[in-house]
């Protein structure tokens, strides 16, 4: 059989060996499942709870996404994302899909004066950095850097195409 090109970088991406333990957990399941993502990306109010890895339908749609029109690798959702800290992102190209899980999931304002055990944000702040927002100072000024500026934020670098000769083929760019 065939296999596409993109295959073999992606089962060497976190996303292919994504973890079990969010099965069957509603809150869960959006970000870290294929099937939950898909429910979720389409507005499904019951998801569903099976494991299921992320695989390339849950970014991809493979039956011709065509809104927006400038959509030439059928991305699911290249919708504007909110922030928890309430920030609406539009500017984020095809790196909106990437900020659809990539964020902190908690308002830095208030989830920093309130101690868990599980403090601190949800393992994947990138949409937050990137955008420079929600971010907790502790009264210091902190500069933001100009990653937001690029035009398809993460997918420039992130997915960027590297020659089948480039010895970072498999740990840099493409679907990794």
């Amino acid at each position: 059989a065939t296999h596409h090109p993109y295959g073999t970088e992606w089962l060497h991406s976190v996303h292919a060996v994504t973890t079990t333990v969010p099965a069957g957990n509603a809150s869960c399941v959006g970000c870290h499942t294929a099937i939950g993502f898909i429910d979720r990306m389409n507005g499904v109010t019951n998801v569903d709870v099976t494991y299921m890895p992320i695989n390339c339908q849950a970014c991809h749609e493979p039956h011709g996404q065509t809104v927006p029109t400038n959509n030439p690798h059928m991305i699911r959702a290249m919708t504007a994302v909110t922030l928890p800290d309430r920030t609406v992102v539009t500017n984020a190209g095809e790196g909106l899909l990437c900020m659809q899980c990539h964020q902190s999931r908690q308002n830095a304002a208030t989830y920093a004066t309130t101690y868990s055990s599980n403090f601190g944000p949800h393992h994947g702040p990138q949409g937050d950095m990137l955008e420079g927002v929600n971010g907790f100072n502790y009264g210091q000024v902190i500069p933001s850097s100009v990653h937001g500026a690029i035009s398809n934020t993460c997918v420039t670098c992130h997915l960027q195409t590297l020659s089948s000769s480039d010895p970072n083929l498999l740990l840099a760019g493409g679907h990794t």
